[in-house]
């Protein structure tokens, strides 16, 4: 926050010569990057050019008492939306400014108070419904309010109604449809079903140009509602983002997504207790037989890539998160063909991957030999053990862009008996992240181990070293030199 305005530079201010109009003004303020700047800009100007924009402006931005958040220029940004009368005036007064407004809001009392004034100038709205604040929940009034936010870009709601029944969600899920915002995120906390979603998602998906669609915890649609979505999906032609978690639409039904799709997460809600079959596994290569994706979130990636000549082009993922992979040698081998298509590869995470050292070295195999540009990998399974994790470290030299190994969660990473793949493999990257020792003498030893290395290429953050002697400290700590140049070696407790 800005001090106030001492009489000293209000004296200092020069008195206007003429030329200088408040419309102009107002158009520099406008070009300025950050609120601070506008307020020191405006602090130089005779008070009679600044318009009633940059009044209401300025008076927002020293009152620290408006409660107003304007730390995400050009947003301004309501945390609170039960502002006064007084505030949402001068909110209303810095609309020429074309500055835009994010709001959260927690009940449909504050969609009412605040939506009326300020409803055409909110770009973002984040709505929490829970049943203590929102029920008896008027969907009439929240559709309607809903499309008075004329200019919004994006809707994220999350709805938590336990015990509500299946018209009410029904119900409160077409009035969120109404919105016109062309990005949309629901998120929903329980299993009630929502029979006629497919139906309401597929109406929302076509009646305008829609960019993104975002939906979690929707377990069950009826039928005709699931394919009345896959129809609708493969009609837009603009739909960039698609995630669905928890959402069962099979393979997408034969139906194929559209070519403008770039982002993808598909992780059904019973593949930890029933495996798709064959038959969604080629709906599904099918389904994105038409796409370029950039980003991929799915379960068994391999299955997905297993038949290139009929699933995806998959030469432009750059990110890949793979939920589960199933262990077996058929089932390894066919998630590293996979990885063999990836040569735009950068960011892999594999949160879920429980094999042995032979098997990752396939897989890190495969990234060595088709993966030049991965950056940064990721694994935290618990049931990885540090033969696993020597695999990875001991692949990371052949890797030229890697910057980053994180597996901090590990349980049995014997650091000690990898050690000369862990030294390589700092000396290539910028940082690595693996567990600590559960025993404090373990980690003494290993901590005495790395300061004994020769040009030791690992700088540690003094919260890993609190305990270690002064010897220690000016050898790994951040103050020893070239420390900034060294690894970062993060070691995460149990």
């Amino acid at each position: 926050m800005a001090p106030r305005e001492s009489p000293r530079s209000k004296a200092r201010r020069p008195a206007s010569d003429g030329l200088l109009q408040p419309g102009l003004i107002e158009i520099i303020a406008r070009l300025l990057p950050a609120p601070q700047y506008i307020a020191t800009f405006l602090d130089a100007m005779p008070a009679n050019l600044w318009t009633p924009a940059l009044r209401a402006f300025m008076t927002l931005y020293r009152d620290s008492r408006m409660d107003i958040r304007l730390d995400r220029w050009p947003t301004i940004y309501l945390h609170e939306a039960n502002h006064s009368p007084e505030v949402i005036t001068l909110l209303q007064a810095t609309l020429p400014l074309g500055r835009r407004i994010d709001a959260t809001f927690r009940s449909m009392g504050h969609l009412r108070h605040l939506v009326p004034p300020l409803g055409p100038a909110l770009k973002y709205m984040q709505l929490e419904i829970k049943s203590a604040t929102w029920l008896p929940l008027d969907t009439e009034a929240l559709s309607m309010l809903l499309r008075q936010c004329t200019s919004l870009c994006g809707l994220d709601t999350t709805l938590y109604l336990p015990g509500a029944d299946t018209p009410v969600m029904d119900a409160l899920l077409q009035a969120l449809l109404c919105s016109t915002a062309p990005a949309l995120t629901i998120s929903h906390s329980h299993d009630q079903a929502i029979s006629r979603a497919g139906h309401h998602l597929a109406t929302w998906l076509l009646a305008s140009p829609r960019t993104s669609l975002i939906f979690h915890g929707i377990c069950s649609m009826d039928e005709s509602g699931v394919l009345a979505f896959c129809d609708a999906l493969q009609e837009s032609s603009t739909l960039e983002q698609l995630r669905l978690s928890s959402v069962e639409v099979g393979g997408f039904h034969g139906r194929q997504l559209p070519a403008s799709l770039s982002k993808l997460e598909w992780a059904p809600d019973n593949a930890d207790e029933l495996l798709p079959d064959d038959a969604i596994w080629a709906d599904l290569r099918h389904a994105l037989r038409r796409t370029r994706l950039e980003y991929l979130c799915c379960d068994y990636f391999g299955e997905i890539a297993s038949e290139p000549s009929t699933g995806p082009d998959l030469s432009q993922l750059k990110k890949l998160d793979v939920l589960r992979t199933r262990t077996g040698a058929d089932h390894v081998r066919m998630l590293a063909a996979g990885l063999s298509q990836l040569s735009s590869l950068t960011e892999l995470y594999l949160p879920h991957i429980a094999v042995d050292a032979e098997a990752m070295r396939l897989i890190m195999e495969a990234l060595g030999t088709s993966c030049p540009h991965l950056k940064l990998l990721e694994l935290t399974d618990h049931a990885l053990d540090w033969r696993s994790v020597r695999e990875v470290l001991a692949a990371a030299p052949r890797l030229p862009k890697l910057t980053c190994i994180f597996a901090p969660s590990i349980t049995e990473c014997e650091i000690n008996r990898c050690l000369d793949e862990l030294v390589a493999a700092g000396r290539h990257v910028e940082e690595i992240s693996l567990p600590s020792y559960e025993s404090g003498e373990e980690n003494w030893a290993l901590l005495e181990a790395l300061a004994a290395i020769p040009d030791v290429p690992f700088v540690l953050a003094s919260f890993y070293l609190r305990d270690a002697g002064p010897y220690i400290q000016a050898i790994l700590g951040q103050e020893a030199p070239g420390a900034s140049e060294r690894c970062r070696l993060c070691l995460h407790y149990r």
